[in-house]
């Protein structure tokens, strides 16, 4: 878990991420037992996974002990946690560049992390397009909306802010920089294939709970010269560009939709 948590920019990244880990161990883990485990109310870890409120440096030692982190781990996150409480502009400064110097794998502002991450969790691209809704949006109402705790929602806005992509006011309102928003990264494959395998889930679960008038499913399965698949690719970029046409000139925008194209041999070479 080491590597993961160092490659978080902030101490409630690194607190999401332990979380995270607990819960792939244990699915019905859940933040209200994190909370109880680090030994602080489910409001007070909830504000500070929002970044509404700074650990304290008695807080900080005491989740290094609860989580009983490495040395390694526990000066990271001693560091992140110095760094985002301290109001002095000029000693936050050297505080940012003795996490630099540290740990020079990870630079405090790198994002090929958070490039991953936009990629990799689907909840990321749903905000992007929800930010185009005909209803401002604000992190509680995505939260609701994309039924993502609202932790996650806090943490990828963040993310998003750093990468140029969203901007959220003063207000809590948020809107992307540019109206028209395509991600491009050269992360590392499994960074989509993990995308693809979420989208792929949701499309399996939307199957039961939503009715035809809500979604449009087809399959073909069909012998194919592998020669002509470029003019696949053509048609598929051809297909995403009539339906942002179709989208951007929709009357009225109250939900979020996901289209995608999955083209695949299923036979094995010869």
């Amino acid at each position: 878990m080491t590597l993961q948590l160092l490659e978080c920019n902030t101490s409630r990244e690194f607190l999401s991420e332990c979380l995270k880990v607990k819960q792939q161990k244990n699915p019905r883990y859940s933040l209200r037992k994190f909370a109880r485990d680090l030994n602080f109310s489910p409001s007070t870890l909830c504000e500070v996974l929002k970044g509404k409120k700074n650990l304290s440096e008695t807080s900080t030692l005491k989740i290094i002990t609860k989580l009983k982190l490495k040395s390694k781990e526990a000066d990271y996150f001693n560091q992140l946690s110095s760094m985002e409480r301290c109001r002095n502009p000029e000693l936050r400064s050297i505080i940012q560049d003795q996490i630099g110097q540290k740990h020079k794998k990870r630079n405090i502002i790198d994002l090929s992390t958070d490039n991953f991450k936009t990629i990799a969790e689907w909840h990321h691209s749903a905000i992007i397009a929800a930010c185009d809704m005909d209803e401002k949006m604000t992190p509680q109402k995505l939260a609701r909306l994309l039924n993502v705790p609202g932790h996650e929602i806090y943490q990828a806005i963040e993310r998003m802010e750093r990468l140029g992509i969203l901007k959220q006011e003063i207000t809590g309102e948020i809107h992307p920089l540019e109206n028209d928003v395509m991600i491009q990264t050269e992360a590392p494959s499994e960074a989509l294939q993990n995308y693809t395998k979420q989208m792929l889930q949701k499309a399996a679960d939307n199957a039961s709970e939503q009715g035809n008038d809500e979604k449009i499913y087809g399959t073909e399965t069909f012998a194919f010269d592998d020669k002509d698949l470029p003019k696949l690719r053509d048609l598929t970029e051809e297909y995403f560009d009539n339906i942002l046409k179709i989208a951007k000139k929709s009357k009225t925008k109250k939900r979020v939709y996901h289209a995608s194209v999955q083209i695949f041999r299923l036979s094995q070479k010869t």
